[in-house]
């Protein structure tokens, strides 16, 4: 007790700092900042297409069976028909329908791991059918009058999911061992357990057969593919009644040399010893941040790579605990490892900047190609100026890419077709190529500046005049108000004492203040913020019940602190796919049903009479909790008892777990989602 009211009042002495301007003096204004609050209004941000993928690629029929009908799916079709002709459709679909059985229909994956595997898939399928990757890569995926994302987004998200959590592979435990250093094991272990391994990089999981369309072949669904971008057709290609770019699309530079040698097996697991010694010594260094980390490991492993010929396509396909497989590290990390030279690219003036000359050779291109409409090289021209532009008003390598990162969204966001015309684009460095114009994107929104609308966020704390009406507060104030109760948001829940603390003297006092001041500009605003939650979340809260406290349709508290960038860095562990609503599951229709119960008597009526009497006791339950009385705790406290029920059915029926994970429940999901967003069955709480 003597704690909590140290803290409140020590909270109280907050207010003269969260008036005052950076210079420590109230009333001050920051002139520098006051840019920020009026950037561009951008097109869909990262967080928020990971965000829709949950919805997307969720299938609408019940499973096991090996067809998933969803919007990403239909999206796919929609493509194939419009633009591919019918070799290439023929082909196309034998993909689409492998990473229906073979992917998305695993529902016990989760989102993230399914759209990984997905982006995987494509890869090969794109090295292997160039024309028609040509084709499809920036048109975008549409299903009912929806745009989705482009073809090519599939890896900007993919690197976004792995990104979330790779720094937990690298997380020493007390024996100085990780998952990365697991996986590598695994993987020297493995050698010569099969085939004769070489250093082509091999597809897992499926053949590769030839097609007849122009010499493509049809590729596998459950692959992986050495790192960097996808592979395309290159020159101009028509067909379907789409006519792709003239501009070279090619592989981003691969770190690691490929050679036909065979795989040395005998020395591998020792090899492998010293690689985990290296990396040890880096992941004990205090000093490092988790990006130097990274960085310093993807130049270790692509050394042993080098040093170990045909180990490469081993170690990709082996899966790291927890996250995904090695190549998924090696290629989110060789993003971090091309940040450290990013400001290489940005260098210069019209005659010697790598970004500057690969946009002026978009252009002139442009102009000269036939194909390419004449408004479309004016377009490419225009932003060339600029971009020159803002070259010659700043020399500042900071302040170039996020002037870049932002008028490229804008450009992107007004003329969407414009972007075949610019990601592809290479960028030279001192005679060697540093990457592609999308490697400059993604390294720039996901690493540099991990989100450049701040029009988005700057909506949180907005309008300044009425504070306690903002979404930011409006969240704080919905978690006592939904989740104060016996079965509380994914079991986590507010002490009484600790909620009128942070109501009084941190929200009240202290935040209101912030998001009120005149003088602090939006990014001050978030700052403090943050720092005032950091000294309250530190004394007295479960952290994660403040990192999953959502905000609208934005994410998670969690994924403001990103965009904001204050240290430490938030992660919720709660998937995304569980922040949609489960209520809305139970209530009771005019014709008496729910899309649960509906979902639950399509299964029970498949049901062999032997396995209907089993199941049947757990049908009255779960029918008696959704149509009986609502218990205190409300539609959260029906939920929890319905997946109580679930559960108790499966253990009782064990042979029909699997069917009934795989109930599906109206568009929302299947059961084994259902249950994984409950947690655990304890609350955590703050202590009282």
């Amino acid at each position: 007790m003597v704690k909590v009211l140290h803290l409140a009042l020590f909270a109280t002495l907050l207010i003269s700092f969260a008036t005052s301007d950076e210079s420590g003096t109230s009333g001050g204004s920051d002139q520098s900042d006051s840019s920020d609050s009026g950037s561009k209004p951008l097109g869909k941000s990262k967080e928020n297409k990971k965000h829709e993928v949950s919805n997307d690629i969720d299938c609408d029929e019940p499973n096991p069976t090996n067809k998933c009908t969803c919007d990403f799916t239909d999206g796919l079709r929609n493509l194939n028909s419009l633009y591919c002709n019918a070799c290439q459709q023929s082909i196309f679909l034998q993909w689409e329908q492998l990473i229906e059985s073979s992917i998305l229909v695993n529902i016990n994956w989760t989102v993230a791991q399914r759209i990984i595997q997905v982006y995987y898939s494509y890869q090969q399928f794109a090295k292997s059918n160039p024309d028609i990757d040509s084709i499809l890569k920036y048109k975008s995926i549409k299903s009912y009058g929806l745009n989705l994302f482009l073809v090519k987004d599939l890896q900007s998200v993919a690197y976004s999911f792995a990104d979330e959590t790779i720094a937990s592979t690298i997380l020493l435990d007390g024996s100085n061992n990780c998952n990365l250093f697991d996986a590598l094991r695994s993987a020297a272990n493995s050698c010569g357990a099969s085939t004769t391994t070489s250093a082509t990089t091999t597809t897992s999981g499926g053949s590769t057969t030839p097609s007849a369309c122009s010499g493509s072949t049809t590729a596998s669904s459950g692959g992986s593919t050495t790192s960097g971008g996808s592979t395309s057709g290159g020159s101009s290609t028509t067909s379907g009644g789409s006519t792709t770019s003239g501009v070279s699309s090619t592989t981003s530079p691969t770190p690691s040399t490929t050679t036909s040698a065979p795989l040395n097996c005998s020395s591998l697991s020792s090899n492998v010893n010293v690689l985990i010694s290296q990396i040890t010594v880096i992941l004990q260094n205090v000093n490092l941040t988790t990006s130097s980390q990274l960085v310093q490991i993807y130049v270790l492993l692509n050394n042993f790579f080098i040093a170990n010929p045909g180990s490469q396509s081993l170690f990709f396909s082996v899966q790291i605990s927890g996250f995904y497989s090695i190549q998924s590290f090696f290629d989110v990390s060789f993003k971090y490892q091309q940040s450290t030279t990013i400001s290489t690219i940005l260098i210069g003036d019209f005659s010697t900047s790598p970004l500057l000359l690969a946009l002026e050779s978009a252009y002139k291109s442009a102009f000269q190609n036939p194909n390419v409409p004449i408004v479309i090289a004016e377009e490419l021209q225009a932003f060339y100026d600029t971009i020159n532009a803002i070259f010659i008003s700043t020399s500042d390598t900071n302040q170039r890419l996020k002037q870049f990162s932002l008028e490229y969204y804008q450009f992107v966001k007004d003329l969407p077709g414009i972007q075949q015309y610019l990601d592809d684009l290479k960028l030279i460095v001192s005679g060697s190529s540093w990457g592609f114009l999308s490697d400059l994107i993604f390294i720039s929104a996901d690493i540099v500046f991990p989100q450049v609308d701040n029009t988005q966020i700057d909506s949180l704390i907005s309008p300044s005049s009425s504070w306690n009406q903002t979404i930011l507060v409006q969240a704080f104030y919905s978690t006592y108000t939904n989740w104060n109760k016996t079965y509380n948001f994914h079991n986590y829940g507010w002490g009484t004492t600790q909620w009128a603390i942070f109501r009084t003297a941190y929200l009240n006092n202290n935040i209101s203040l912030i998001i009120s001041s005149t003088t602090l500009s939006n990014r001050q605003k978030h700052q403090r913020i943050f720092a005032v939650l950091q000294i309250f979340i530190s004394a007295y809260v479960q952290q994660q019940f403040f990192y999953c406290i959502p905000l609208g349709s934005f994410g998670t508290l969690a994924d403001y602190k990103k965009v904001v960038q204050t240290s430490p860095a938030w992660n919720c562990e709660i998937p995304r796919e569980c922040f949609n609503d489960r209520n809305s599951l139970i209530i009771i229709q005019s014709d008496n049903s729910t899309l649960f119960t509906n979902g639950w008597n399509n299964f029970t009526s498949n049901l062999s009479p032997a396995d209907k009497a089993q199941v049947q006791p757990f049908t009255n339950n779960i029918f008696n909790i959704i149509y009986g009385p609502v218990p205190p705790g409300g539609p959260d406290q029906q939920i929890s008892q319905v997946v109580t029920q679930i559960q108790n059915c499966k253990a009782a029926v064990p042979l029909r777990a699997p069917d009934v994970d795989n109930i599906l429940v109206g568009k929302w999901g299947h059961l084994k989602k259902f249950q994984d967003c409950q947690g655990t069955a304890t609350i955590t709480q703050y202590p009282s």
